[in-house]
Parts: C-alpha cells; structure tokens; sequence
C-alpha cells in the first residue's frame, strides 16, 4: 500500500504555465538592445521580502578585533530553513556573529516576518552553524546553533540549542533555549553540527565540528595530533535515551574514534560507502587533512580519507555531497579559495617544491592543492574500498576564489544537479605583497611594537576588499559544468557565506537564501515556475518535477537519513539523501526535490533509517508528496550482484612478475624552476617476447639509473622467474625484442633517456643493444648502433625499405636542461646487422620531428610501404609516407591545428572498414593546461638572463594575451635579475603579459612552440591520406593518456580500446595527476565508443601508469601494465575467446580478417606501439570470421589461415 499524500501547487496556474524551461534559451540568445533579459534567478529586494538580516562587522572593527589579530572574522555565518510553524511554507533562520541571530516566517509569496524577540531565539555570541532538524522527535523543527567565541567563559563560549515549544495565538513558535537540560552545552569553538542517527538506535545523535584560534601552527606542517588531544579535534554526542521528558546527550568522541584534528569549516553526513550506516566528512582548513569518519557498525569510527582520495582541497571551506552525475553513488564537491581571475591568482597563490610534499607525506599528511575538488565516486574496488576520482578542472568549477558553501542541486529542473558557490571576504589577507611587507623587519625599523602593530593594522585596511559576485554552474550532464552565473542572474557582489536552497513560494523550483556580511542577505527567486509576467521565461515541458517530504508516525527516527531513488522510464537513477546539513554552516530545504526534465512518469523507491523499503508508483508529476513511514513487508534495498567485470587485477607477484620500478631521486624543478614537468619520469618502458626460445613470451621491463634490471622468462604458462641483467647509469625508456643479428633469437634494444644528465656527458644518452645467447642472457654488444646524444623515448621496428630485416625509428624526447630545443631523433637502417643513421638522407625532417613520445609504423595508405607516425608534445600527429624506401612528411595526412601534449599512438580498424586507425593520448582536460586554437598552450624558450641557461617560459592564453603559468616567485628563482629587476611587486608581475616580461627583440630570438589541443583522440582514417579527428568521450580525458591498447575485450567482433595513464611528473601548483584508474571503452565497429564504468570493467588501477602489453601465457592472454615508481601489475579479462592462438612469423606484419558480416578489417601486429609497449607478436583467431590473409611488411601475402581448419 502507499502512504503518501499529494498536495496541489496552484490555484490558477495551467500546468503549461507551470511547467518552464529551456534554461538553454537564457543562454543562447542575446538580449535586444534596452530589454532586460530574463534571467533563473530574480533578486527579491529586502523591502519586498521583510529579510532585512545584515550580518555586520565592519562597525565592530578595531585595533583589538581584526583580520590579522581574529583570522576568522569574515568567516560569516549560515542560514537554516524549515517550517518551523507548520503551516506549509519554509522559513528562514540566519545566524549573526556580532549581531543577533534572526528567525524570519515566511508569510507566503516571498513575504517574511521578523519573529527573533517573540520566538526567543535572540542571540548575543558568535554563532556560526545553523542546524534544523526535530531534536526531540515531537514533530516540531527545533534549532542548534554553533557557536565560536574565542574568548570568556565556558558559557559564551557554548552551542545554544533551541527547543520548539510549538505555536503561540498567533501561530509564531516559541522557543525555549535547553543546551544544559540537553547535554549540548559544547565549548569547543564550534562552527557547525548535525543531528543523525549513527547507532541505529532510532534517535538522534550530534556530530560537531570544531575549529581553533591556535596561536602557531594552524598553517604549518607539525606532527599531527591524532589522540584526541587537539583543541580542533571535533566532538560525538550520543543520545543515550530519555531523562526528564526529553533527550540527554553524552559525550563519547574520543570512545568512538574521533581523535583527529582538524580546522574544520565544512560537514556533510552520508552514507558514502552505502552499506545502510552513516558517514561524516569533514572538510578542514588551512594544512590539516579532511576528513571522511566510516561508520564501523559498533558505536566508533575510522578515517578513510587517505584510502578513498589521491588528493584534497588545501583550504577546504564548505562540502556538499551528492550524485551530480546520476549513477546512485554520492560525489563530494569540496570549495577552496582558487581566483578564477588571473591577476588574483598570481597575487595569492605562493610556489610549493617538492620538498614540502615530501616532508608532509613523512609527517602523515595527505597530498593537498589550493582549488576546489570535485570527486567523482567510481564505485568499489575488488577490495571493497570506494575510489574516487578529482575531476574538478575538467567539470570547469576548480576556482571560484575565496569560496565558502558549495551546493549541489537541480535548479532549472533539467533532472542534474547545478552547482551553487557563495565567496568574498572582507580584507584581502592573503594579499602577497602585504605578506611581505609583514615580513620585513626595514618595514618597522624604530618602531616600538605598538607602532608596528598600528602600522600593520593600517596597511590592512588599504588592502583591496574581494567584494564578488557568487558563482552558478549548470550541469551540462557530461561530467562538466558551465558558468552561467550571469546568465541565471547571480550578479550581486557581495560578501557571502552560508546559503541555503529552499522551494520557499512553493512553486516547484528551488530558491536562494545566503547570508552575507555587511550587507543585507540574498533572497533569490527562482523565475523557472513562475508567474511575474516581467520575467517569464519561455514554458516547454522540459522541467517538470516531483518534491517529496518524508514523514514517520512513530518515537523513532526513520526520516533523517533516509534515502530516496526516483527512477525514470529510461532506466535512469537520481538519488539524494534526506540530511539537510550540507554546504557551509547550513540546512538546507527538509523537502527533498527532484528534477524531471521532460519525464512524467516515475517510481519511488525509499530506504528508511531503518533499511526497510517502500516502493510507489504513477505519483503526479509537478506536485508535492508526503510519504509516510509504510514499508513494504519483506522488501529490502536492490543489491547489486556481483557481476563479473571485464577485467580482474591479479597478484603478479604470485606469478613471479616481482618487479617494482623505483626512480632514481632527483629534483629537475631545482635545475630548471619554470618547467611545467620534469622528464625523469616518463619511464619504464616494457618489451615482451621469447627470449629464451622456449615458445613462451617473457619479459623486460626498463629500470632508472643504478637500478637493479631483470629480464623475466615464462618458464612455465603464467609463471615466471627473474634473470638478473644488472645495474647502470641509464635510464631505461622504450625498449624492443627482435632479431638484430639474424642468429634466430630475439636480441633487445634499450633507449636511454631521462633528464637527470645533461647531454654534455657523451655516453650517458647512448641506447644499448644487448645481443642474446640464445638462452636469455644479454651481452651489450659495441659498435652496432650510432651514439645517440640525446635522451630518448621510444624505439619501434619494420623493414621500411623491403630488403628483409627490421630498421629502426628512435624517438628522442627531450633536450636534457635545454627544453624546449628540439632534440634530434634517428632512422635506423639495418645493414647486416649493423644499424647507420640514415635520418638526414631517408627521414626528410625527421632528425627534427619534435619531442617525440610515440611512434608507430604502420601502412596508413595501404600501398605496401611502411610508413610512420611520430606523436610528442607542441607536435602535431605527424605522418611520413614512405616513398620506396625514403620517408617524406604526409602535409596533407598530419592532421592541422592537433598540436597537442601527445603521449601515445596505438593503431586499429575501429570502424571495419578494412584500413587503419588510431588512438591517440593525450594530455586530458582535466588541467589548468586548456588549449584550444583561439587560446594556445605556448612555450617561448630563450636564455632571457644571460646566465648560459634557457628559459622555458610556459604561457596559456588569458583575456587573448599569452601570460605566464607559472607564478612570481617560481619566476623569480629561474630568472631573478629580470624579475627583481622588472616586477618588483606581485602585484606589477600579476598583471604582466609575456609581451611584458619581455621587449620585442628577446621574444624574437625566442624559440616559441604552440599547443591548441589536449584531447586524447579517435583518429578515423577515411582514405587518401584523409583523417578525421575526434575527441574520446569525456571519461577518457580526466587524466593524461599513456598506455593503450586494442582489443575485443568483450568478444562482440568490434575493436575496444583500453587506456592507462596519469603522471606524478608535473609541477607542484598543479601536482599529479591521479584521476585515472585505467579505462575501458566499448567500440561499435562504426569508429564510436562507449565508456564503461568501472564498477562493470573491473579496472582500478593506480599509481602512475606508464606502457600496457598483451603477453601470451598458454592458453590465455594477460595484460602487463608497467609503473613509474611502482610494482609491475597483471589483468586478466574475463571474456576470452577460446579460439586459435597464432603467432607471427619475425617477417609478419599484418592480418586482413573477412568476417562474417562481409566486412573487412584489417590489423597490423608491429614491432612498438602505444606507449614504449612491444606486445606479444600473435594473435587469436577471432569469432565471426571466414578467413585470415597474413602479410609480410612488403604487402605479400604470406599465408591465408581458414578458421574451421584452424
């Protein structure tokens, strides 16, 4: 039976009426010159509304209370909403730090009443967090508020919790304060708290998070205090049941396991992991960590933050915690204080080294950026750990300077959740210059300290203030987000801090409410249902809705974290959870709304604190609904069996496969301050192949300098030994098996590169080539190859010129301290075993290519020449055809405006149509490196200073102007003659282009490379040296590129494509790159591709993911994955096709495959692909195929393989 009531919206309004939207409409068209566009969101001005709340502080402002001596003066207050009188319409509580709090009812039609005095909740300390919630479970709305007085007694400096006493004659509640009678009479500083039921017991407890006014250490990196002892540490209440007719509460933090610290300023509770008990996270300030409390089921709780996140936000302010991308699982967006704008940026953000990561990894923190984060929840590992990956640069929402509360929410209706920030502050305290003006000893020379304090109080107030206007984010539901703060009409500058939403003229969208300092708080209409004929928006039925208020007739909680799944007829989930604490110091609408979009039809299901189940069907749509506690019997949460994923991690180490690459130590950024990564650590490369000539593949795998190396031979199917090789000065990059000497065994070549040397040292960029003893044993072999001087990438076979043998391409990566000149890269001919650089004769501008990551030789024209493409960074995708023997670059093949940070190239005929294609990785977007052709990636490359050294100076576009990435102090170190010499002030430096740094003449004698696009890409080969580029699905861009693969992982007949990649080689102020977990994209034999999420593809992969192979190991294929810095890894994917393994003969080169279907497609199995990767040399005979044309690396046809005799 369902138990809901349905309550009707309008009396006048037709349903068309109502139903508004194509937000789009707002944004695409211009308004006509002298009309105002209509916008979402309307400001309702306070004289209308009756909110004339103003939290001020600027009149209390003093010699004693300021900025600098109370840090947190501007840190504001919240906002709480609920209907705390019962008559259907949501009221607004704001609390005020030096002013009252205020309570205003909400009278209906944006109308409000002041009732503080008559309802008794006036207040006279520093309250911070608002918390609406039923504290004693009698059905009334009941009010705690957080309080932070840094000084007095115990009692003004405690939480104040206000009980609702019910109505008086005329209809305003009464209030009746009972911290004391309660239990919740905390001291600790407290910013905010919120009520739910971690026990299971069936009533509420209270979580509170603290802060501190530490006088040292708050920004410095200490040992932490991890036993509870912290003044920042939070508190745990429990309610241990009834005394006196109400609830009592103890306090049981340290028995529990909060014995943290933390500054906190941001708390969320939910169920993240969703096992049915809930979580807390803490977002805290300043150097301490966040926090993520996992309820172990006992009464105690464990921090998972460092097992469930790569990386946090430095300055965490507020936290929301929902499912923006509509897969049922909660993501988390925590705000920091990033500027958008560039100038701000470069006048707050300070150089980082890899030594301050370094000592606060070894004091137990966890890696931490200035920028917003938004962590997007990828499901749980085979562990049963939850992964979650930072994609806030590539959603577009990373910066939205000094922010505090971030909530996530259905605005227009569209069915995902937008993206609301609130920010500004007062004095601009992070202001650099101010920073070093503080710290010259000159500036107060002769001062006693009370003068130098007056004049540092003076300086402050000339500060600039960072009054702003806040920020809004539609969900483009493509996991990115647009700013279309303008265009929905968020224009107001202010000083804001907490916000709620609310539906608070109970119309079907959701409203704003923030609280701001020093000026009046923001009451924002939303105008998407509406009927203000002077701001009407355009009605389609593209934003219908449903809200849902849960209710339970009994003692017992069942609602306060309850969680509710509205399920679409296109099978689609969205998700919330019933916990209004959310966003910075506020509750938000108790009534939990759901964006339709053009749906109408909908299921229900609700899984009530007690995690029983009630399922309801064909409710009116564009309505609200009570639901009361009526579970179904015997019905339980859906739980997802365990389905077999595409793809399992094996133990390699079981197997034998023991490597673990460790990089040699060292620093490049102290060599050269202005790189954006360093290039030691681009390694290891992975070459696999019978060495030892027993018909089983094994292994090499590149090591760093004074590294021990192995080779691992396959002794046995699936089982390997280690044969020690020995250690060197090199760094290994791409490697290659094949037979150099003709003796009938696989001999390996190894590049050398890196960047620890500078090329001046002869021999170290020098590649081996190792010759073998028939048994595995490698003996470097002399005069073989050319010296190579400089350091290299990748090194990838074929018999380019027809004479029989395998001649070589050696990619060379960079000029070792002198980037960005290009090195040089060599064409390898085989001449009986001995290899000539034949690059200036048979590689037209190939010795000068580029920075060449990758490189693969294929017959892109099929004319039975093997030609090459070369990829690397500020490269285009390059082609050389080859004509009889001689490359010549392919203008009309390489693809225009694809200048990118290539890393890998892997070739495949996606859409069967019998010629190949490619993928190719590359940087990503989820980066502050955008580029695009109207707003380049550039690097000018000079020795500006005159020091004998270059200059790489890394530039991205900012309002058309090329302006520097890095910031002043980073700048100063690599050239500090100019700097200190030019840009005396952070301030001159922050508005600096490139064209100011440096006079006409110097930036002509600058080598300048561009990059215009860093998507990883499907390259679709469409004949006559035609290419078309197309972007990978955006799933695939949230980390750089590395290794690739093709494969029919799910056996369907089409090409899938499996990539690897991050990198910890980029500089601080961006840091690693960690969002990938490797991903699997489903190809549909048409050139498109689907991700696979990763709960169905198995795939969580971490650290720094370098090259990926296919090794054959009997009667199954295993997929090698290499590390920078980490142990060797194995998959298995699970769908295999049981068919024919045939390998290739070393002369081999390609497959034309006739499939069923009547297509054709074609396949070349090379030497080298995707990323310093040679694979197995074989393959399986695939399902749905009539027969199998092998061709040798002349286009002759060797053999034709007919699978029903296979």
């Amino acid at each position: 039976m369902c138990s809901c009531l349905n309550i009707k919206w309008f009396d006048s309004l037709s349903l068309k009426k109502v139903l508004l939207g194509c937000i789009a409409l707002i944004i695409l068209f211009a308004c006509s010159e002298g009309t105002e566009q209509p916008t979402l969101f309307k400001l309702v001005s306070n004289e209308y509304s009756g909110i004339k709340f103003n939290n001020q502080i600027q009149p209390f402002e003093s010699d004693t209370l300021n900025a600098l001596e109370y840090d947190v003066l501007f840190n504001g207050g919240g906002v709480g909403i609920g209907d705390f009188n019962g008559d259907g319409l949501q009221d607004v509580f704001f609390a005020g730090n030096l002013v009252s709090s205020k309570l205003y009812l909400n009278r209906g039609n944006l109308k409000f009443v002041d009732v503080t005095e008559e309802a008794k909740v006036s207040t006279n300390k520093w309250c911070t967090g608002v918390s609406v919630t039923d504290v004693n479970q009698d059905g009334l709305l009941d009010v705690y508020l957080s309080v932070a007085n840094a000084t007095g007694s115990k009692s003004d400096k405690s939480n104040l919790l206000y009980i609702n006493q019910g109505n008086n004659e005329k209809d305003i509640p009464s209030f009746k304060e009972s911290s004391e009678e309660y239990g919740l009479a905390d001291d600790g500083f407290s910013i905010q708290s919120a009520f739910f039921d971690y026990d299971k017991d069936g009533d509420l407890d209270c979580y509170i998070l603290s802060n501190a006014m530490e006088k040292t250490g708050r920004n410095q990196l200490h040992r932490k205090k991890n036993d509870g002892q912290s003044p920042s540490n939070d508190r745990l209440y429990q309610n241990i049941g009834i005394e006196n007719g109400h609830p009592i509460f103890k306090n049981v933090t340290l028995s529990a396991g909060i014995v943290k610290e933390g500054h906190g300023l941001g708390l969320c509770i939910t169920d993240l992991n969703q096992d049915g008990w809930l979580d807390v996270y803490c977002a805290n300030d300043f150097v301490s960590n966040d926090v993520i409390w996992i309820n172990n089921h006992d009464g105690t709780f464990i921090d998972k933050s460092a097992e469930f996140l790569k990386h946090t936000s430095y300055n965490s302010m507020g936290v929301d915690i929902q499912d923006f991308n509509n897969d049922g699982l909660p993501d988390i967006c925590v705000v920091d204080m990033l500027p958008e704008l560039e100038q701000r940026r470069k006048m707050m953000v300070m150089k980082t080294s890899r030594d301050f990561f370094r000592i606060a990894e070894n004091l137990g923190y966890q890696d931490e950026y200035v920028r917003n984060v938004l962590q997007l929840n990828q499901g749980k590992n085979n562990h049963g750990s939850l992964q979650f990956s930072e994609i806030g640069q590539l959603a577009g929402v990373h910066a939205t300077d000094w922010s505090w509360a971030p909530l996530l929410a259905d605005f227009d209706n569209d069915g995902l959740k937008d993206l609301m920030v609130t920010n500004g502050y007062r004095r601009d305290i992070t202001n650099l210059d101010y920073a070093v003006y503080l710290n010259q000893a000159e500036s107060f020379h002769g001062m006693s300290e009370e003068e130098a304090r007056g004049h540092r109080i003076k300086k402050l107030y000339e500060l600039p203030e960072m009054k702003m206007q806040n920020y809004i984010y539609r969900n483009n539901g493509d996991l990115t987000f647009s700013n279309v703060s303008n265009a929905w009409g968020l224009q107001e500058k202010t000083y804001s801090n907490g916000a709620a939403y609310a539906d608070l003229d109970n119309d079907g969208d959701l409203d704003l409410v923030i609280n701001n300092i020093d000026s009046e708080a923001s009451l924002y209409r939303n105008e998407l249902i509406s009927s203000d004929s002077t701001n009407h928006i355009d009605a389609n039925d593209n934003a219908h809705f449903v809200r849902l208020k849960l209710k339970a007739d009994t003692d017992e909680n069942k609602t306060v974290g309850a969680k509710v799944k509205i399920q679409l007829p296109s099978g689609e989930i969205k998700y919330q959870e019933n916990l209004p604490v959310r966003g910075y110091m506020s509750s938000v609408d108790p009534v939990l709304s759901f964006g339709l979009g053009n749906n109408t039809t909908f299921a229900v299901e609700v899984t009530w604190t007690d995690d029983k189940v009630q399922r309801i069907e064909n409710l009116t749509p564009d309505a609200l609904h009570v639901i009361t506690y009526a579970p179904q019997e015997g019905a339980h949460p859906v739980i997802e069996t365990d389905e077999q994923t595409v793809f399992q991690l094996l133990n390699a180490d079981s197997l034998g496969l023991t490597f673990k690459h460790e990089e040699y130590p060292f620093d490049e950024f102290k060599r050269t301050f202005s790189l954006h990564q360093q290039y030691n650590q681009l390694s290891p490369g992975l070459a696999i192949g019978d060495m030892d000539g027993n018909g089983l593949d094994d292994i090499f795998i590149g090591a760093d300098s004074k590294r021990l190396r192995s080779i691992y031979l396959q002794k046995k199917p699936g089982h390997f030994e280690a044969l020690p090789q020995g250690e060197n000065n090199m760094e290994d990059m791409g490697a290659l098996l094949f037979d150099a000497d003709n003796d009938g065994d696989k001999d390996l070549y190894v590049v050398s590169g890196g960047s620890v040397n500078l090329k001046d040292k002869d021999y170290i960029y020098n590649d081996r080539l190792y010759l073998n003893d028939g048994n595995g044993r490698m003996v470097r072999s002399e005069n073989l190859i050319p010296n190579t001087l400089f350091s290299g990438s990748v090194v990838v076979a074929a018999d380019f010129d027809r004479d029989g043998d395998l001649d070589l391409f050696r990619g060379s990566r960079v000029s070792a301290g002198e980037y960005p000149s290009i090195p040089d890269s060599y064409l390898l001919r085989n001449d009986d075993g001995v290899f000539k650089d034949v690059t200036k004769d048979l590689g037209n501008g190939l010795q000068k290519t580029g920075m060449v990551s990758a490189a693969l030789w294929t017959d892109y024209n099929q004319d039975g020449w093997y030609d090459l493409v070369v990829v690397g960074e500020f490269m285009p995708i390059t082609f050389y055809k080859n004509q009889n023997g001689k490359l010549v670059k392919d203008e009309e093949a390489t693809l225009p405006d694809s200048n990118g940070w290539w890393n890998s190239i892997t070739a495949g005929d996606f859409d069967q149509d019998g010629d190949i294609d490619y993928i190719a990785g590359n940087l990503g977007l989820n980066s502050q490196y955008k580029a695009s052709i109207d707003a380049p990636i550039r690097v000018y490359g000079s020795d500006f200073d005159g020091n004998g050294s270059i200059d790489p100076i890394i530039t991205y576009s900012k309002e058309s102007r090329d302006v520097p990435v890095a910031v002043r102090d980073v700048m100063h170190e690599q050239m500090t003659s100019i700097i200190n010499k030019r840009f005396g002030s952070y301030d001159a430096y922050s508005r600096a282009s490139i064209h100011d740094i440096f006079d006409d003449v110097e930036l002509k004698e600058a080598k300048v490379l561009s990059a215009v696009e860093m998507r990883s890409c499907y390259i679709e080969n469409s004949g006559n040296s035609k290419f078309v580029f197309r972007p990978l699905p955006i799933e695939a861009q949230i980390a750089p590129i590395f290794g690739s693969l093709a494969g029919d992982f799910n056996s369907d007949g089409f090409l899938d494509v499996l990539l690897i990649g991050n990198s910890d080689a980029f500089e601080t102020y961006t840091g690693p790159y960690n969002a990938s977990m490797g991903t699997l994209l489903r190809g549909n034999g048409k050139g498109g591709f689907s991700y696979v999420p990763q709960q169905k593809s198995g795939l969580y992969l971490q650290h720094d993911q370098k090259a990926l192979g296919v090794i054959r190991t009997g009667k199954e294929d295993l997929i090698v994955l290499t590390n920078n810095n980490a142990e060797t890894q194995l998959l298995r994917h699970s769908v295999q096709e049981n068919g024919k393994y045939v390998s290739l003969s070393p002369n081999e080169a390609s497959l034309q495959i006739i499939l069923s279907n009547g297509k054709t497609e074609r396949r070349e199995i090379g030497y080298g692909g995707g990323y310093l990767t040679q694979s197995s040399r074989g393959f399986l005979v695939p399902k749905y195929t009539k027969e199998i044309h092998v061709f040798d690396f002349s286009g002759k046809r060797t053999r034709t393989i007919d699978p029903t005799e296979v």
